[in-house]
């Protein structure tokens, strides 16, 4: 759907696009707004849990077959900020603005014995879902994935990174380096309130950027941002159905 699309989709599904130090003209105004935090949340994290996973073997024949790997995942979203500018880009009277996340995901091998490879968990994104009616999920400038009652956009994705953990091993995926990415230059009072319904999620999800199709039970909750990529849903907080036509 053109260079813009395609440049956001590549944001929103967690391509890092740095920020740049620039000149600023004497009426651009910066605004900075931080997401609520829900109540089951550490103190200065956004978001955050640890759910156990499992896995068949790459040379399993059936879906029944059990899972002989086994993983637990910790995640954080440690930071959701959004900053405001004022006549981005030599737009008058439009504001642009930039998304800001950071993260900590973490997986171990909590196999006895045996290293195990990362098929479905070496690249997780966070992000939030938000019910179908709200208005975030009825516009063209951020990428959306649909399912079921919700839409869901990608705040944060680490980078995919393959091979196998030992035994008791712990990977970091990605790093607590922020990551940005901008919603295009809109009127004020439609960048306001997509802003404020971005920074106010039904629900925070964690997905795989595989379609989990070695999961046990094989994952088939999975959604999409583009026609190629499917992405597992992995958990939620709260912890609710978000795939109730699965």
């Amino acid at each position: 759907m053109g260079a813009l699309w395609a440049a956001a989709t590549l944001a929103a599904c967690g391509v890092a696009t740095p920020s740049t130090a620039g000149s600023r003209s004497p009426s651009q105004i910066m605004v900075t707004t931080t997401t609520p935090k829900p109540p089951a949340a550490a103190a200065g994290l956004v978001f955050a849990g640890t759910t156990m996973l499992g896995q068949r073997d790459v040379t399993s024949g059936s879906e029944d077959d059990p899972a002989v790997y086994h993983y637990r995942l910790r995640y954080s979203l440690d930071q959701f900020t959004t900053v405001q500018t004022a006549d981005p880009n030599g737009h008058p009277g439009l504001f642009g603005t930039r998304v800001t996340a950071s993260a900590a995901v973490r997986v171990t091998n909590v196999t006895p014995h045996r290293e195990v490879p990362l098929n479905d968990l070496s690249g997780v994104m966070l992000g939030g879902a938000y019910q179908i009616d709200r208005g975030i999920c009825h516009q063209r400038h951020i990428p959306i994935a649909a399912r079921a009652n919700y839409c869901f956009v990608s705040f944060w994705t680490s980078p995919d990174s393959p091979g196998e953990l030992g035994v008791d091993q712990t990977r970091q995926l990605g790093n607590n380096t922020p990551t940005s990415w901008d919603i295009p230059p809109l009127i004020k009072t439609e960048n306001d309130m997509l802003v404020k319904d971005l920074l106010s999620p039904d629900v925070y999800f964690v997905a795989s950027l595989s379609r989990g199709y070695y999961f046990v039970p094989k994952n088939r909750c999975t959604i999409s941002f583009d026609l190629t990529a499917g992405h597992a849903i992995i958990d939620t907080q709260p912890h609710v159905n978000v795939c109730l036509d699965a």
